[in-house]
């Protein structure tokens, strides 16, 4: 399984831990807006890619890819596995006005960044633990197109700028929570799309035929990576002044929070169809 030429060229951020919201933690996109990522590639996978992943991800004990693209948020806190834990983010200077290879910080334990590339070529080149490069490399995907893992080490990616939140988008309780919180889990709950399946199964037939050869034409994960940090230069724009966030923020942010999930699956899935072409 060879990676054309041209591709892999292409294909040739530190700030994220886990975050509380409500009473339980939650990490990256959320179990939900993972297995949505996922489950867009799967249905844009060729048969040929489904079959030569399902007895990857079933080594790892999962009925499904899109939901072994949580694992790796579920080893976390296996200490075996503490060395993955600076490649879901990568981080700039604060004073950057864009993302570039230039200004990322990916130090000697990698970034988000680098850790797609080493999991493309470590599929592409069949070397290595095939089964966890497959898991790592769906994971990185939806972390790297959701906006906060491509931010600032001073404030943890948002996890240190405390927000209050509606408990619901239609109830008046609010609860504590982070910035970073309300982007990997709050705005994808917020705006329906709680039950993976159905939700990538809507979203995915919501993408129209230019989006999708768009999104296949962008394979660098470097120039996700810089869609990302666009929206975060946004997202601060008045950190400082936010009020309680309640349904007014979760709709401004949806179609933010939908694309980047669309973006994220098609991308993956052209990522892994590639590899078997």
């Amino acid at each position: 399984m060879k990676l054309h030429r041209s591709v892999l060229s292409i294909l040739s951020l530190c700030a994220v831990a886990s975050a509380a919201l409500h009473s339980h933690s939650v990490l990256a996109w959320g179990a939900s807006g993972h297995a949505i990522v996922c489950e867009i590639a799967w249905q844009n996978l060729d048969s040929t890619t489904q079959e030569w992943i399902k007895p990857l991800y079933k080594e790892k004990g999962f009925e499904n890819f899109a939901q072994s693209c949580n694992w790796a948020d579920q080893i976390r806190s296996d200490h075996q596995y503490d060395y993955l834990g600076p490649m879901h983010y990568v981080n700039v200077p604060k004073d950057a006005k864009k993302f570039s290879e230039d200004n990322q910080i990916c130090g000697q334990k990698s970034c988000v960044t680098r850790a797609i590339h080493d999991n493309i070529k470590a599929l592409n080149t069949q070397s290595g633990d095939q089964a966890q490069a497959l898991l790592l490399l769906g994971h990185f995907v939806g972390d790297i197109h959701q906006p906060l893992h491509v931010s600032y080490s001073e404030d943890w990616g948002g996890n240190k700028i405390q927000v209050m939140v509606a408990e619901h988008i239609h109830s008046d309780h609010l609860v504590e929570s982070n910035l970073h919180a309300v982007w990997d889990t709050w705005l994808v709950e917020q705006n329906g799309f709680k039950k993976w399946k159905k939700s990538a199964k809507r979203l995915n037939q919501s993408i129209n035929a230019d989006e999708k050869r768009d999104w296949r034409k962008s394979l660098s994960p470097e120039q996700w990576a810089s869609e990302s940090y666009d929206q975060v230069l946004v997202i601060y724009k008045d950190v400082k002044n936010l009020p309680p966030l309640r349904k007014d923020y979760a709709q401004k942010n949806k179609a933010i929070i939908q694309e980047r999930l669309q973006q994220a699956g098609i991308r993956l899935a052209e990522i892994l169809n590639a590899i078997t072409r």
